[in-house]
This record gives C-alpha cells, structure tokens and sequence, in this order.
C-alpha cells in the first residue's frame, strides 16, 4: 500500500513538474515575448526570429520528453477528459450566475478542444497546433507512443510549427495593431 501511494505521489510530482515547467516557458513565450519580438522587428522578421525559436523550444521539449520516457503531459488524462469532459464542465456550469459568466468563454473552448479530439487526428492538429503548440500536437497524435521518433511524426511535428506560427503571428500582430491605433488616439 505504501509503494503504491509513494509510486502515485511520485506520478503526481512529475506531471505537476514537468507541465508546469513547459506551461510557465510556453505563456511567457506566447505572450510577452512574441508581442515584444513582433513589435520590434514586424511580422515578417519577427514572425521568423519566432518560428525558428519555436522550433527549437519545442524540439527540445520534444526530445526531452521522448528520452524520458515519462508522460508528464499526463496524455493518459487527456483520453478520460475526452470521455468525461462535458460531465466536469456541467458540475461547473450548475454553480452560481458569477462563476457561470466567468466561466462560459473557458467552457467553450473547452468544450471546442473536446469535440475535436473526437473528430480524428486532422481536426485534432488544427485546434491543437492553435490552442496548444507543436510540442503538445505531435505527443498527442503519437498517441502515446515513446518509440524513436518516425519521419511521419517529424512532418507533424514541422507542420504544427508552420500553422502554429502563422496562427501566432496574425494573432499577435492584430493585438498589437490594436494597441497602437488606440495609443495613438489617446495621445494625439
């Protein structure tokens, strides 16, 4: 009994570690610094400094995670959350009209991911490679798999680079477009 709650523990920390190392890395990548990057140098220029850093985070992330062998995206999770996802959602949906209105845009997407997933493996590298990133689209679409990686998962893994990117840069391009029509109707 001991060993087991040790070997449960140990299983927590490592996902706990390992997703919470790569999502602290991934927002200030996506967030800060790309608007920063794209801001300074522009969407063309920038959009490549980003793609190609992209690349190779995500490769590295990759790499790790395929050498370690252990599954701390928790990909095992994600087929319970495919099966019992709109349950948890509904729980949270039966609260009070506050956490309803703070939670309705998350739900969606939520639920939007969920009903991809279930749709196959071409819908599944759209929304992921938008909603998460590369790293994230090809581990999933191994499917668990932690044998060397193929060429086929290397052609993922590059195409989830390009539509990811490119869903950035527009993105972010358009965040700071707006930032700046505005500063400049408030400064002058």
């Amino acid at each position: 009994m001991l060993n087991f709650l040790y070997t449960r523990r140990k299983r927590i920390a490592q996902i706990l570690g390992g997703h919470g190392l790569y999502a602290t890395v991934g927002w200030f990548f996506d967030n800060p610094f790309y608007i920063y990057v794209l801001a300074v140098y522009g969407p063309l220029r920038g959009g490549l400094i980003m793609t190609t850093l992209s690349l190779v985070i995500s490769a590295a992330f990759m790499i790790v995670y395929n050498h370690t062998k252990i599954d701390w995206l928790g990909m095992n999770v994600v087929e319970k959350i495919k099966n019992d996802g709109h349950r948890w959602t509904e729980r949270l949906e039966s609260r009070s009209a506050l956490v309803r209105i703070i939670a309705f845009v998350p739900v969606q997407i939520f639920h939007f991911i969920i009903w991809s997933l279930k749709k196959g493996d071409a819908v599944a590298f759209f929304v992921l490679s938008i909603f998460e990133d590369p790293f994230i689209t090809m581990v999933y679409l191994r499917h668990g798999s932690f044998e060397e990686i193929r060429r086929r998962e290397w052609r993922i893994f590059l195409s989830s680079v390009v539509v990811s990117n490119g869903y950035w840069i527009v993105r972010n391009t358009a965040i700071i477009e707006v930032f700046r029509y505005f500063w400049r109707a408030a400064i002058g």
